[in-house]
């Protein structure tokens, strides 16, 4: 029974649901079982905020874990303050503010204020969420620098440019009538540490077949689409999502339900589709979620969290990927071929928030440098587990980093 206690402790450590459900089921087959690896992870963060032979860190995460899925934490009230700064709960936001010296100018400012709310409103509903992609110009300044530079100002006054919105219908034609050779692809999920945004940055394939050993939301595949592309992910959960994807029909995702009443779980899904509804109630993190946001209940950001145009997206899209394979288990699981390798593993230092936990670094820089192809890696800068290159910064994902830039590096194998 001691060899039994000690190996619970380190599924609870490790957040280990494969081999928590095996122990549970082994020991205590008198008693109920956990019908899906949710209750089994629940049960782990459950027991990990209650545990006092666990570290704190840990411990505050498992507890800013529960709260997010609507879960009693365990955690003892002094150490809560703790964990709420460590694990705050972040939310996007957007300022407005207009004003104007002019006294004659004034009864225009809520025109103004209202083409600007129109415009953020549209820029997320769009899914653009970085500063540097939704700024416009600001025409009166450029006019002013003519000036000061000796070129003529503008003789007219500066005019505000502001995008009017597109209906959601025609937006989706817009999609559906995307240039020749393929469809305009976007994320199927939102995953934290994905690599969406980031992935035309980086090297295109050289050779036909992509392989990621860390699928998650497989941004860069995606991007590729096209090509021969081989999934490769140790977490069970994404994996089956993953499995469904792929096998699915337009029809059977356009049959998924849009309102959730309750709880996810309580809609009776297979997990494929569980856990596809869970992420787009939890974008950007690395669980899915069981119930949704205000946001979402309030109708806004249409495009950012689970509805009828999110699910229509990607009804669109399952099609494009049927010729995908997906394997669950670790990066040595994957095909040894000539191919392209996007790998983008748990970062040292920085991958505590994921489900299955991964330390194998010195191990995957050796398996990295005897692939056969191209292989582009991914990392923070800082990291020796390769000889990585600073690359850029980049903002990959919102959830916990409230949608800061990361610096990144890269090794590439032609290099």
């Amino acid at each position: 029974m001691a060899d039994h206690r000690a190996e619970f402790r380190r599924c609870m450590d490790d957040l280990d649901i494969v081999q928590a459900r095996r122990l549970w089921a082994h020991v205590f087959r008198h008693l109920p079982q956990p019908r899906t690896d949710f209750e089994v992870e629940a049960m782990l963060h459950r027991a990990r905020t209650e545990s006092p032979l666990i570290g704190n860190t840990k411990r505050y995460y498992s507890h800013r874990w529960l709260l997010d899925h609507d879960l009693p934490s365990a955690l003892p009230d002094p150490l809560r303050p703790l964990a709420e700064r460590m694990y705050p709960r972040i939310v996007t936001a957007v300022g407005i503010s207009v004003n104007a010296s002019s006294a004659w100018l004034k009864p225009a400012l809520p025109l103004v204020r209202g083409a600007m709310e129109r415009s953020v409103m549209e820029t997320l509903g769009d899914g653009v969420t970085d500063p540097d992609g939704a700024r416009v110009p600001d025409v009166s300044r450029a006019a002013r620098r003519r000036g000061r530079m000796g070129h003529a100002p503008a003789q007219d006054p500066p005019v505000l440019a502001v995008r009017c919105p597109v209906p959601a219908g025609e937006r989706a034609d817009r999609r559906r009538r995307s240039a020749a050779g393929g469809i305009k692809m976007e994320p199927f999920f939102c995953f934290y540490g994905g690599k969406w945004r980031a992935a035309p940055h980086y090297p295109a394939p050289r050779l036909n077949r992509v392989i990621e050993p860390f699928a998650g939301a497989a941004g860069y595949a995606t991007r590729h689409y096209k090509h021969d592309v081989v999934l490769v992910e140790a977490d069970p959960i994404i994996a089956e999502m993953w499995r469904w994807l792929i096998c699915s029909t337009a029809d059977e995702v356009l049959a998924l339900p849009i309102e959730i009443s309750t709880t996810v779980r309580d809609l009776n899904l297979a997990p494929g589709p569980s856990a596809l509804i869970g992420f787009w109630l939890n974008k950007g993190a690395a669980s899915p979620c069981q119930r949704p946001s205000a946001w979402m209940r309030e109708g806004l950001r249409p495009r950012s969290f689970w509805g009828t145009e999110i699910r229509a997206r990607i009804a669109a899209q399952v099609d494009a990927i049927r010729h995908w394979t997906v394997i669950e288990g670790n990066f040595a699981d994957a095909p040894d071929e000539e191919a392209t390798y996007f790998v983008d593993p748990p970062y040292v230092g920085a991958g505590v928030h994921y489900r299955k936990r991964f330390n194998q670094h010195a191990d995957l820089g050796e398996w990295c440098r005897s692939r056969r192809g191209q292989v582009i890696a991914c990392e923070n800068v800082g990291a020796t587990w390769l000889p990585f290159k600073p690359f850029r910064n980049i903002k990959a994902t919102e959830s916990r980093t409230g949608g800061k830039k990361s610096a990144e590096a890269i090794w590439l194998s032609d290099e």
